[in-house]
């Protein structure tokens, strides 16, 4: 018998339902002569014959047909289902192919808002040439990524779904970055999150230290990560961060003290036998002459012509406390070459060039009566008009109950900064010789003068955390904030001023 071939291309002339159809098991395949080919654009669509599932997926045949009229079903995700009449004869061969695009109602649109408004939209990434607030309509179902570009805004994406015979509506808060930009893991590249000191070359790569995973170099575009497994770095534990004046990095970790000129790494540690002091490197500073002097847990150590000198102290203090008397947080180095050095329980060790004086309390002078060990000290820094300022480390809080205090002309002012009541401060900064940067857990304070200080918190700024551990500033002047949990900042002081 001659067999006969029909071709049948169904596009728009088939409806389309959302009824849902059943989901019974497949039917019984009988041996009969009629066969069905179904395709579809886009393939994949489960096919069901007269409300029941055929368990097969578009293309595929259908060849276990009776001769009869058929109602023809295709579901497909995404799309609404699709429902048509075909009917087979003996001994034929009936092909469809159906074109879910074709159809206007398979159709879906997008909605796209921003805040701020009038927001370069891309779409796939593609320029569309629209802006903030657009529908884009007639779109095939799928999934497509949106994204939103403004000057002065941090670009963001998002990824929408369209359906059909549907709109999607997506709206997207764009961050303000006309003075502040946020670097995290989920808007940047930027390797870690916890940092806790910064320092930044003279080419304004920033350093970043961080405290479990080495040191991230960030120059810009590209971020690098120097660490133990990758680099001569001595740790991954990072303490503090200082360049010298021939733009070396000094890197101070749990386990010894790094210098990286930019090609070689240089270790110093204790087991070298050199006179290196401790492997608990908490802080770096440089003489009038360029050499690096170190606040270790056992010692201040400078090195000069390969050798390190170390200078412990036996201080009349309680015997209980003696095993924190050389444990030194800070070292700083001012104008004239004095040396400003705190320990962490055990008050500031000042050196003028000529014998060492100490002081264990920061009270005027005339009220420093006995020995004061509970005052936690975090860090030192001095002005150009030779102010030294000094951190405090809460804990426990009655003890040392002001985060912040100064010596100036012979006295030491403490009660003098009710901001800093029970705030500790983690560093000191000092920006064009007298203004002071102060990075503590309440906040970013700003000031010259204490009666004109500004606070930046969460409450006045993009930052996500009031517990600031370090700033620097770039050769624009711009403030780069770090975070112990929540990324860095760049705060922008040239845009500001």
């Amino acid at each position: 018998m001659k067999r006969f071939f029909y071709m049948i291309l169904l596009l728009l002339s088939v409806y389309s339902c959302e009824k849902e159809v059943s989901r019974s098991s497949p039917t019984s395949p009988k041996p009969v002569a009629a066969k069905l080919i179904i395709s579809s654009i886009p393939d994949g669509a489960l096919i069901y014959l007269d409300g029941k599932t055929t368990g097969l997926r578009t293309p595929d045949t259908l060849d276990w047909l009776e001769v009869k009229k058929y109602t023809v079903t295709l579901k497909r995700e995404l799309y609404r289902d699709t429902s048509f009449t075909v009917e087979t004869n003996k001994d034929s061969i009936v092909s469809l192919l159906i074109d879910f695009n074709a159809n206007p109602k398979m159709r879906g649109s997008i909605t796209c808002v921003s805040t701020p408004d009038k927001a370069d939209i891309f779409l796939n990434g593609k320029a569309t040439g629209q802006i903030t607030p657009h529908t884009f309509y007639s779109l095939i179902p799928g999934k497509y990524k949106i994204v939103l570009m403004k000057e002065n805004a941090r670009t963001d994406s998002i990824e929408a779904t369209v359906r059909s015979y549907k709109n999607t509506y997506v709206v997207i808060h764009l961050v303000d970055t006309t003075y502040w930009v946020d670097y995290n893991t989920n808007t940047s590249e930027i390797l870690d999150f916890a940092y806790n000191k910064i320092a930044i070359d003279s080419k304004d790569n920033l350093w970043l230290g961080s405290v479990l995973n080495g040191v991230v170099k960030y120059d810009g575009k590209t971020w690098v990560n120097y660490n133990q497994s990758n680099s001569g770095l001595v740790d991954n534990t990072i303490n503090a961060l200082k360049f010298d004046k021939l733009d070396n990095l000094w890197v101070c970790t749990s386990e010894g003290l790094s210098k990286f000129d930019g090609v070689n790494w240089t270790t110093y540690k204790k087991e070298q036998n050199n006179g290196f002091p401790d492997n608990l490197v908490l802080d770096i500073a440089f003489d009038l002459n360029g050499n690096p002097i170190v606040a270790t847990y056992d010692g201040l150590a400078r090195l000069k012509n390969d050798k390190w000198i170390v200078y412990r102290f036996d201080l009349r203090i309680a015997p209980s406390q003696k095993v924190n008397q050389n444990y030194f947080t800070g070292i700083d180095v001012d104008e004239n070459g004095n040396w400003w050095a705190v320990r962490f329980k055990n008050g500031i060790a000042y050196w003028d060039g000529n014998s060492w004086h100490h002081y264990f309390t920061h009270y005027n002078k005339a009220d420093d009566k006995a020995n004061d060990p509970n005052i936690f000290y975090k860090s030192v820094a001095h002005t150009a008009d030779n102010e030294i300022w000094f951190a405090h480390y809460i804990k426990p809080l009655n003890y040392a109950t002001v985060g912040l205090s100064k010596y100036f002309n012979g006295l030491f002012y403490k009660l003098n900064y009710p901001d800093f009541f029970n705030v500790q401060v983690n560093t000191i900064r000092i920006k064009d010789g007298n203004e002071k940067w102060i990075a503590s857990d309440a906040g970013l304070f700003r000031f010259v003068n204490y009666s004109d200080r500004i606070r930046y918190f969460q409450n006045n700024t993009i930052l996500t955390t009031n517990k600031i551990q370090d700033v620097a500033f770039d050769s624009k002047g711009d403030a780069w904030v770090v975070t112990l949990k929540n990324g860095i900042y760049r705060f922008k002081l040239s845009t500001l001023e």
